[in-house]
């Protein structure tokens, strides 16, 4: 009597259940319309559009916020600088990592309608739009996101004495 073959078998059942649930998405993906999967792809885009602009204010307001506590404080001038800094490189990074997803979801959405048949060019066009769309939201609250962390460390600053200033004293 084989003993080994269940125990073979039952390792094997996990394994193959994830091969199955990979693939039952990418069977609804093409058993889906033209439409429905452009409707998709731009509800994703958006969604992610959404997220990033959310994760992009809640650093700046981690910023603003610990740049507003060491003046309170009245800790050093670097402190703050640094504070600011950190902020400014967690927008950027939450800005990045937004772009490369809507990116990502564009362009797999494009490949997929590439090798549909009879597809309408329009749909493409829509998925291009709403990506600019998207891209454009995220810069936008990047942008005015640093100018209110850098408005907020110059308002901390100006009742601080500079190394400039210290040396004219």
């Amino acid at each position: 009597m084989n003993t080994k073959s269940p125990t073979l078998s039952r390792a094997l059942t996990p394994l193959i259940a994830l091969v199955f649930a990979a693939l039952i998405p990418a069977a609804a993906a093409s058993a889906a319309t033209p439409e429905d999967l452009t409707d998709r792809c731009v509800n994703r885009m958006m969604q992610t559009t959404q997220r990033t602009v959310d994760a992009i204010h809640a650093a700046g307001a981690k910023g603003i916020h610990k740049i507003e506590r060491l003046d309170e404080n009245d800790k050093p001038v670097p402190l703050m600088v640094r504070a600011a800094n950190k902020a400014n490189v967690g927008i950027e990074k939450r800005e990045i990592k937004g772009d490369r997803k809507v990116n990502k979801t564009a362009d797999k959405c494009l490949r997929i309608l590439s090798n549909a048949e009879d597809v309408d060019p329009a749909l493409a066009a829509i998925i291009n739009g709403a990506r600019a769309q998207a891209i454009e939201a995220i810069h936008t609250a990047s942008i005015n996101t640093h100018i209110a962390v850098n408005d907020a460390l110059e308002t901390a600053l100006e009742d601080e004495e500079t190394p400039d200033e210290e040396a004219e004293n």
